[in-house]
């Protein structure tokens, strides 16, 4: 399942990068709160994905999104773009974030940059007494 996770979201974030050196329209969805095509356009790839992969399983709950009608319980939560404003100023940390939730706990998380190649995710397991565990060897770190 982590895998399929991973597969999906990197594929998505070809559309993150794209969009980064693209011309982009901006919208409001509040005061500060800015919206891009691309916002939109990750999203509706995310859930297309998740939802034919994992339906039977989870439900789907998107930041661009109306989801007044799902409940939060077996759910995956969908950040497409966070850090909008930084990929509209074209500052490389902006990144794909992910949630899945197990009976409203927290399950798995997955946070992937294109721009600087960083994927990061975690796992909770009950043997680690919940605690989380990111996978390392998916981080490339860079001397600073």
């Amino acid at each position: 399942m982590e895998e399929k996770f991973k597969e999906i979201i990197l594929e998505a974030g070809k559309i993150l990068k794209k969009g980064y050196f693209d011309i982009k329209k901006v919208d409001f969805k509040a005061k500060k709160d800015l919206v891009t095509q691309f916002d939109v356009e990750v999203e509706n790839y995310l859930k297309d994905k998740f939802s034919k992969e994992f339906s039977s399983e989870f439900n789907i709950i998107a930041e661009e999104s109306d989801n007044s009608n799902i409940e939060f319980s077996n759910s995956i939560i969908i950040d497409p773009i966070d850090g909008t404003t930084n990929f509209v100023n074209q500052v490389p940390h902006t990144a794909i974030s992910v949630g899945v939730y197990k009976n409203k706990e927290p399950f798995m998380a997955f946070v992937y940059n294109p721009i600087l190649d960083e994927f990061l995710s975690g796992e909770i397991h009950e043997e680690m007494n919940e605690s989380l565990r990111l996978k390392e060897q998916d981080l490339k770190l860079k001397n600073l």
